[in-house]
């Protein structure tokens, strides 16, 4: 890893791959935490359950107790943070803990010098947030495995790697 430099680049790489967040270990309560925070910082377009039902009601705990049934996808918009546009799916693993993805396209992204350390200070607050022990970011790879950092993996930017 190149540190800030490699990060920036896959950032604003325009490949037309979305990118991806992931979380190891996160906690009920950090999802309500998270989706109380993302809720206070973006305007929510849409909220549908796993059926596909809107959540009119857009309240962590509506969409805590929803993704504990199935899952939840959020599309936010208008964010005073980084992002133009986040989507956020959550939802029940197999084990039964929390799944927390947050996807961005680079054109997402609002323009800003130093990118990449306001971004990877962003991440790490969301990791504290959802009680994380990990976090990863990736470009889109639908055969990626959680926790995978090897050289293929698409993982530019992640706490157990150094930035």
């Amino acid at each position: 890893m190149n540190g800030y430099a490699e990060i920036e680049m896959s950032l604003r790489d325009n490949d037309g791959s979305c990118r991806d967040i992931n979380f190891l270990a996160p906690s009920w309560d950090g999802l309500a935490e998270l989706l109380t925070e993302l809720t206070q910082t973006f305007a929510v377009s849409s909220a549908e359950d796993h059926n596909g039902s809107v959540i009119a009601q857009v309240q962590s705990e509506a969409l805590v107790g929803a993704a504990r049934a199935g899952h939840v996808r959020m599309l936010l918009k208008s964010g005073n943070s980084l992002f133009k546009t986040l989507q956020v799916y959550s939802g029940a693993g197999r084990d039964g803990t929390p799944f927390i993805e947050m996807s961005f396209f680079p054109e997402d992204l609002i323009p800003t010098a130093d990118l990449a350390p306001i971004f990877v200070q962003w991440v790490e607050s969301m990791r504290t947030r959802v009680h994380a022990s990990e976090y990863y970011v990736r470009y889109e790879n639908a055969s990626w495995r959680l926790g995978d950092i090897g050289p293929r993996s698409g993982v530019f930017c992640s706490s157990a790697l150094p930035t």
